[in-house]
């Protein structure tokens, strides 16, 4: 794929995501919202190998590879784009801001609770949703230009809290400078059943370098695990409705390229 052919699948992406966002917006119900454990405590976040609570099974520690080489001892990589993702979303804590959503762990895909626990981190990836797969939609690119990569994911998972079917969650992250070295500035989006309506920081923060011999953050063609921070999420149209990731991690594989 030509960078411009690259540029031109990010701003339809961004397209995309925008409209989703307006239109799912309008039929999303609030729900609640309560943090049960840092990340310290997160379901995946331990040995690697072991898997996430709620049943969300974590993978062994390893970067990603190309399609078709085997990783997490479960087979063959499907040739379908993937990703697995979680973000901490938490207060700003000032005076003047509120954080409707409350403080939470967001992921996808997600486990049939009602209240989420950390599943993807830095040492650990989560299960993966797969395009096409059990109502999961992921489009990705990450493609390599000079020295950095291009690199743009949309995903859409199910939701649910064991009995009905919730608001899916939607996720957008974009950055158009993203290598080894210091962190790349890009846009986070988040739309969830808790969130009611798509949250929004295009200063984020997205990091592909390892900290400590433990973590395998990493990326290459068609394939990315990075850390992402976000200091200021944006209601659409309540600007003093502000929260914050503090610790976010996303592994996307089999992108176009």
């Amino acid at each position: 794929m030509r960078k411009d052919d690259a540029r031109s699948t990010i701003s339809e992406s961004r397209s995309r995501w925008l409209g989703i966002g307006i239109a799912v917006g309008l039929a999303v119900a609030c729900g609640d919202a309560t943090e049960t454990t840092g990340m310290s405590g997160a379901a995946g976040g331990g040995a690697a190998g072991t898997s996430g609570a709620g049943g969300a099974g974590g993978a062994a520690a390893g970067t990603p590879g190309d399609s078709g080489t085997p990783r997490d001892g479960r087979g063959p990589v499907p040739p379908a784009a993937q990703g697995s993702v979680s973000l901490h979303v938490t207060e700003i804590l000032t005076d003047l801001t509120r954080c409707s959503p409350g403080r939470q762990w967001v992921n996808a895909p997600s486990t049939p609770t009602p209240v989420q626990t950390q599943q993807t981190s830095d040492t650990v990836i989560g299960t993966r949703a797969i395009d096409g797969v059990d109502g999961s939609h992921v489009e990705c690119v990450v493609q390599k230009s000079g020295d950095q990569f291009i690199f743009s994911a949309d995903i859409t998972t199910p939701r649910t809290d064991g009995t009905q079917a919730l608001h899916p969650t939607v996720l957008h992250f974009e950055a158009s400078a993203i290598g080894p070295g210091g962190p790349a500035k890009g846009t986070v989006a988040v739309m969830t059943d808790t969130t009611g309506a798509n949250f929004a920081d295009e200063q984020c923060s997205f990091s592909v370098t390892s900290q400590g011999s433990a973590s395998s953050l990493d990326i290459g063609a068609g394939k990315i695990w990075a850390s992402v921070v976000c200091q200021q999420l944006t209601h659409p149209t309540e600007p003093n409705d502000l929260c914050r990731v503090d610790a976010g991690f996303l592994v996307f594989e089999n992108c176009a390229q």
